[in-house]
This record gives structure tokens, sequence and C-alpha cells, in this order.
């Protein structure tokens, strides 16, 4: 190939398009090419830090011939050329080690930190719990936690409300066990009613790009509203995203069930838990639901209803986020469902 090549820089009019015929075979020029995401190149000549000097840096390098572009200029003399062309062959095939990713997000707090609306891309303020164990690189467990209505709010001033219930009241009374992997997300539903379906795939898709999250992972969970919401999410998304949803004194006011039927227990554990004497949402209908589920035919996933005899609506919430309500470990039941 040297012989070729030499003979080629002999005839410099449009000898770099024939470099790529040399080396790839009836590749066309002007083709898309992968450009460095930020990771340092491992290997002299792999300009797209993909860990191994070949054609998709030989590409870069030759779209920028001649020009100043400093992640092809591998001698650093202000201009690729023929010199860097020498240093990329030499090294041709060869690897180096695997680039570091680069970390989402920061690095594990253990502590409740509010994301105000406006603060961060997301179109709902919240409150962010990163474990220790979190480094931004290796993906961790989700859960979304969402309110009652009576805790709407615009995000900002009242964002605390999304915390006076749920996992986030669990970690603020120190009852939380810190050494689960989660990471915990509590979005603001901001105006009336319950999050639409569509508001919760955006949160889950934005937490998925902003946070290193394992897509097999990822569990819903609310009480009241918050629980009637999620119902919302499944009657457009079906299984799409959650392993596993736990929701408290909720109802399927979106028609999950007579729009996906079985579908939603696919790859989707649900656990319901509903006071028998709630006077704010139907405990009956809730159960009508969970029994719907459990009648689907195998294979699927497991679906488990705890009626709370004599519990009013509130069941006592709390109770069930910091296992103190003797009803089983919602978080433990959770990691046990993964997406296949």
């Amino acid at each position: 190939m040297k012989k070729r090549l030499s003979a080629l820089l002999a005839r410099p009019s449009q000898w770099h398009y024939k470099v790529m015929a040399i080396l790839v075979p009836g590749l066309i020029v002007g083709f898309g090419y992968v450009i460095s995401s930020g990771r340092a190149a491992t290997v002299p000549g792999d300009i797209n830090g993909d860990g191994t000097v070949s054609v998709l840096d030989l590409s870069i390098l030759l779209s920028h011939w001649n020009a100043n572009y400093a992640a092809a200029d591998l001698n650093s003399d202000g201009t690729v050329n023929i010199l860097d062309l020498s240093t990329l062959l030499s090294h041709w095939g060869q690897t180096g080690s695997t680039p570091t990713p680069t970390p989402k997000g920061p690095m594990g707090t253990g502590k409740l930190i509010a994301k105000p609306l406006g603060s961060t891309a997301a179109a709902n303020g919240y409150y962010e719990y990163l474990p220790l164990s979190y480094n931004g690189s290796t993906p961790a467990p989700l859960i979304i936690f969402f309110h009652g209505v009576g805790e709407n709010g615009n995000g900002t001033s009242q964002l605390a409300s999304t915390i006076i219930h749920g996992p986030g009241q669990a970690i603020q009374a120190g009852k939380y066990n810190t050494s689960l992997p989660f990471v915990i997300l509590s979005p603001q539903h901001s105006g009336s009613g319950c999050p639409s379906g569509d508001e919760i795939h955006n949160f889950i898709n934005y937490a998925q790009q902003t946070y290193a999250i394992d897509p097999k992972r990822i569990y819903l969970t609310g009480l009241s509203c918050g629980a009637i919401g999620p119902w919302n999410y499944f009657a457009k998304y079906a299984d799409q995203q959650v392993a596993a949803a736990v929701l408290l004194s909720g109802d399927d006011e979106g028609n999950a069930w007579s729009t996906q039927g079985c579908v939603l227990v696919s790859s989707t554990a649900f656990w319901g838990i509903h006071g028998t004497v709630d006077g704010t949402v139907s405990f009956p209908n809730d159960q009508a639901l969970f029994n719907h589920l459990a009648a689907c035919p195998q294979p699927r996933t497991e679906v488990k209803f705890t009626p709370v005899q004599g519990a009013d609506h509130d069941i006592p919430w709390d109770g069930v986020y910091d296992n103190t309500l003797g009803l089983g470990d919602i978080y433990q039941w959770m990691l046990s469902h993964t997406k296949p």
C-alpha cells in the first residue's frame, strides 16, 4: 500500500480521493463521518476517539485537508497535510484503551437537590436525589415519583410541595435506606388535574438524557393524582419504557385497560395499594383494574394488589414509602423487576 500511496502523492490532483479508494474499495468520498464526542484519542491517529485508527479517522482527516482543524492536525503544525496522513497511516488498525465515558450530571451527593423550573431543560421543576454510589457513568436504576393534586405548583417557589410525601419525605425523615442505588426524581405538575401521558413520557426521556440511567430499570410511583397520571401514560405508551410501577390510591381514569389490555403486563409489573374505605378515589374501580391485569394469560409480569383494610385515601402513604407500614419493601420489589 505504501508504494501505491507514494505514486499517488507524486500526482497531487485528487489523490486524496484515490487514497480512500485504496483503503476501502468501492467507498465514495463525501459520506458522513463520526466526530469525537469529547473523548481523548487513545492512540495517535484515532481522531474520533473510538479507540481504533480506521477509515472513519481517515475520512475526517481528508475532509479537512489543508485546513486548520486541531483534531486532525496530528503533528500540531497548524495545517492538516501529508505529515498528518503519514502519522495516521503508520498507526492504521491500531487500537488503544477503551475511552472513559463522559459522566452525565453531577456525582452522587446523597441529598435532595431542588431543580426549579427554568434551571434545567426539563418541562417541570423537580427534586433530585442521587445516591452516593452514583458516578455519572455507571447506569443506575431510576424512580420517578408523582405527587397528589394538592401538591401541584409552579415548579419554583412551590417546588418543596413535591417532597411532602413519597421517597422525598422518607429521605428527609432519615427513614430511607441510603444504600439503595436509585436515582430519584420528583417532578412537580403545574396547573390543575393529574399529569398527562405525554408529560410523563417527556420527563422520562429528559431523565435518560440527563443522567446515567439503566433503561431496563425505570420505575414509576405515585399517590392519588400521582397514581392516576401514570395510567394516562400507560394508556398511550403501554409497556415501552417502564419496568415496574407502584401506585397508591389511584384509578385508571386514562382508560389504559380498555386501550391496551393485556399488553400492559407484557413487560411492566404493577403493584397497587389502596385503602378499602377511600372516599376520594374509588377502591372498587382500582381493585377491578388489577383483577383484569391479574387475569391476563401467562407469560406476563407480576401483578400485585394490596387492599389496606379500614384505611382512607392517605393509607397512610408515608408508611408505604418509609417501609414502616408493614406492607412490604416497595424498593426491593421494584429492583426485582427489569425489562427484558
